[in-house]
């Protein structure tokens, strides 16, 4: 067999080597210029599969570039949305916005939310919705709480106005009085027990209000405090939210961060805002207001005034004694 075998490669070599001694010049030529022609087809083939493969690389650099910047455009105003969200709540008390303007935060603010969770993941859609609810909440909560302040300032307003008007009145009676206490006669002295009748009754309204409005400044100062207090536990409830939201944004934007350490910064942070919430409500209890026994707050009792009657034949004396 394998006699057979080497017998049938010497044949094939001898055949090989006829034909080729039988070739002429030309058909050398020809044969070379066939395998020259194969190697150009050959690193033409490969050269243009190196040329599409950069084609696509580059167009995945770019396609890659493309969902970067849009993730830029919508995940950092989503994270900036989320500071000014919480720094909104906790100065809320302090800012004397129109509704407009309010209502311009508010929007700013759900907006970017809203367009982050629009392109989000899973793992970044629930942080986020979970902060943009708590922030609704809390504004509707705060606007609530807002609403006892405004009526309390306008009566306060309408009380200090009506004081202003009922002094002017009462210096003017004033000044009359002084001037009849040192004429003579019994027209005079009429006149003059009339005057300060109605002087008597302005003072008694006026030390009314006084009264009434004093007791109004110290429940609206109340009110302040307890809406600056529930104004920052609202604010940090929306912080201990913001922790999983910022680190699923920086997730988003390919940011690396060592999570285990920024939560623990974070717990430090909203630690020392707890311990500043808790010396604000403490502070407040050690300065009670005027309460009764059973806590509820007392009224104020008006003052009384005696009339200012002069005594007989002494007008001015009486007057200028009682004073105003």
């Amino acid at each position: 067999m394998e006699q057979q075998l080497l017998l049938f490669l010497e044949g094939l070599a001898g055949a090989l080597q006829s034909r080729l001694a039988a070739l002429q010049l030309l058909d050398y030529l020809m044969l070379l210029a066939g395998l020259l022609g194969l190697a150009a087809l050959l690193m033409f083939l490969r050269s243009d599969r190196t040329a599409r493969y950069q084609l696509d690389r580059e167009a995945q650099l770019r396609a890659a570039e493309r969902e970067l910047q849009l993730r830029k455009e919508v995940y950092l105003p989503a994270a900036e949305a989320i500071g000014r969200a919480q720094d909104f709540l906790g100065k809320s008390p302090l800012l004397d916005l129109t509704q407009e303007q309010a209502l311009a935060v508010v929007n700013h603010v759900l907006g970017a939310l809203g367009k982050a969770q629009l392109v989000a993941s899973q793992a970044s859609l629930e942080p986020l919705m979970a902060v943009a609810a708590e922030f609704t909440a809390s504004y509707a909560a705060l606007q609530a709480r807002r609403q006892p302040l405004l009526r309390l300032k306008a009566e306060i307003a309408e009380l200090s106005s009506a004081i202003e008007h009922l002094a002017v009145e009462r210096d003017y009676l004033l000044s009359r009085l002084t001037r009849l206490a040192a004429e003579r006669g019994s027209e005079q002295a009429e006149l003059w027990r009339q005057l300060s009748r109605r002087f008597d009754k302005l003072h008694q309204e006026i030390g009314s209000m006084l009264g009434k409005r004093k007791d109004r400044t110290v429940e609206l100062a109340q009110l302040e405090h307890e809406f600056a207090v529930e104004a920052q536990q609202r604010a940090l409830r929306l912080a201990k939210l913001g922790v999983p939201a910022y680190l699923a944004l920086r997730e988003e934007l390919q940011l690396e961060i060592d999570a285990t350490r920024f939560q623990a910064l974070a717990r430090r942070s909203i630690g020392e805002i707890e311990r500043s919430i808790r010396s604000l409500t403490e502070a407040k209890r050690a300065r009670p207001g005027l309460r009764r026994v059973d806590g509820r707050q007392s009224e104020r009792r008006e003052p009384i005034i005696t009339p200012l009657e002069p005594a007989a034949g002494e007008p001015l004396k009486a007057a200028m004694e009682r004073g105003v």
